[in-house]
């Protein structure tokens, strides 16, 4: 037997003492399809109401499709469960409901339809979407394309590439049925975005910093020019990359130098889902002022960097739980560009020791503004539910001090060796929100929960003539963003003109 009752319709058990019921089966097999009401009658005392359906004795039904519920009454069932029930689910609102009462039978096979949604994206594919108690008193659900059990008590699969799950509902013994990504997941994923995003901006901003202390002292005239390499790695992520640089300074008088540089990256660099790559050369410029002969007294230094770079972001898929096994997050991916501009100031005093040994210590505050652009995901056959990302902008102050020792252990060989501290004063780029449908929103932190940072450095250099010397020199910072370390090597060749 096959019943069809279509959006129009309405099929409807009789009043009286005991509600009778609208469709009762009791003998044979059945298909229904219900696009309209089905109700059951009104008793004529509380709790006396038929039931939508019932099927009872040598009945059964082989396939229920139901669009019945949301707005409108849910279709009440009692009895032996369909072998397949197929849920309409045609927008936020009208969706089929189906709330059992004495449930006989094995697990009931559940599936959809969504051929006629008004929500779905990319065809009928859905969105994250929740429609409240889909069904209730049916404690065994697979599914007709394969269904798990996780840890939180939710059934569910995929269907048509997007997670769905009938996750336990605000009403005991209720369901409801959620398509899209785990909310939870997300925000994992998020998570882990974020770190790679502020490592992503530590390699950026550790760029200009390094740019802000560049100078070049070997004179045989009144101009050095210096050329190197500088390879620079991001701790918690292996970010990493290379970079090849060009600086020079003019000495104007015995007191005076200026000079700028230029720092280029070598390719880009592609790490656990996010690709940062250079749109210009780093620049900056620097001048400064001696009040004796350079490195000797009293010192003065001003600089500046500009670096700007394009960020690849992907966000990976993640399960918040190693048993989720079909509650995922969507693979999601869009491209922004990041700027910095950084200014400095510092104040130092050379202190001779021993002969050709100094000692400087030195203070001085660090300007950085910072400007990520907004963007969006792209949506895809994969990600049904793009996020979209507020820009992050923003100025921080930073106090600097520290002090440096140099010196020679051989008539052409000097080491140095350098330590400092470094305290935000103000963080104003410091999170970016996430937003999603549902109006989902994720707060992603990029700046650093600790706001001191270190600052070490050693290095060596070789004087092949009394104007030409190769260098090379470590440092190290502790704590540059999201709480990454960073680390960088450099050789450099200067010569004097």
């Amino acid at each position: 037997m096959t019943v069809y009752n279509a959006s129009t319709g309405t099929i409807s058990g009789g009043a009286g003492s005991t509600g009778g019921n609208g469709i009762e089966i009791t003998g044979g097999t059945a298909t229904i399809d219900n696009r309209g009401l089905i109700l059951g009658g009104l008793g004529s005392t509380a709790g006396n109401n038929g039931f939508g359906i019932m099927v009872s004795g040598n009945g059964a039904i082989d396939h229920l499709t139901n669009a019945q519920g949301g707005n409108n009454n849910a279709l009440t069932y009692n009895g032996t469960l369909p072998t397949y029930y197929t849920i309409i689910a045609d927008n936020a609102t009208s969706y089929g409901q189906l709330w059992v009462t004495g449930a006989v039978g094995p697990d009931m096979a559940v599936n959809f339809d969504t051929t006629n949604s008004t929500i779905g994206r990319e065809g009928n594919r859905f969105t994250t979407l929740i429609h409240a108690d889909a069904i209730m008193g049916v404690t065994g659900i697979t599914g007709a394309t394969g269904a798990a059990l996780n840890a939180r008590g939710d059934w569910g699969g995929t269907y048509l590439g997007s997670s769905w799950r009938l996750t336990p509902g605000s009403t005991t013994g209720s369901y409801d049925l959620i398509f899209g990504a785990y909310p939870d997941n997300t925000r994992a994923s998020l998570d882990y975005t974020a770190k790679q995003v502020a490592s992503a901006v530590g390699l950026h901003t550790s760029k200009l910093y390094s740019g802000l202390d560049q100078d070049c002292l070997s004179y045989s005239g009144n101009t050095c020019v210096s050329l190197g390499s500088r390879f620079t790695k991001v701790s918690g992520n292996d970010a990493d990359s290379g970079y090849g640089f060009l600086s020079a300074s003019q000495r104007v008088n015995n007191n005076l130098r200026v000079g700028g540089w230029v720092d280029q990256s070598m390719g880009s660099d592609t790490r656990n889902g996010l690709t940062t790559k250079s749109t210009l050369p780093s620049f900056g410029a620097f001048a400064v002022w001696n009040a004796e002969n350079a490195n000797k007294g009293l010192e003065v230094r001003f600089s500046g960097a500009y670096g700007e770079s394009k960020l690849n972001i992907r966000r990976d898929a993640v399960f918040s739980q190693p048993d989720d096994l079909f509650g995922f997050s969507e693979q999601g991916a869009g491209a922004t560009k990041l700027r910095t501009i950084a200014a400095q100031g510092l104040v130092s005093y050379h202190i001779p020791m021993a002969d050709k040994w100094t000692v400087t210590p030195s203070a001085g505050l660090r300007f950085t503004n910072l400007k990520m652009n907004s963007y969006s995901e792209t949506a895809s056959d994969a990600v049904f539910d793009p996020m979209h990302y507020t820009g992050l902008s923003g100025n921080t102050v930073t106090a600097l001090a520290g002090v440096r020792m140099m010196g020679y252990v051989a008539p052409k060989v000097g080491v140095f060796a350098s330590a400092g501290v470094e305290q935000d004063i103000q963080n104003g780029a410091s999170s970016i929100t996430a937003t999603g449908l549902d109006s989902f929103s994720h707060k992603m932190n990029i700046s650093n929960t600790n706001k001191t940072h270190g600052n070490f450095g050693a290095g060596t250099w070789y004087e092949m003539t009394s104007s030409t010397s190769i260098g090379v020199n470590f440092n190290y910072r502790t704590n540059v963003t999201n709480n990454n370390n960073v680390m960088s090597g450099m050789v450099t060749l200067k010569a004097g003109f």
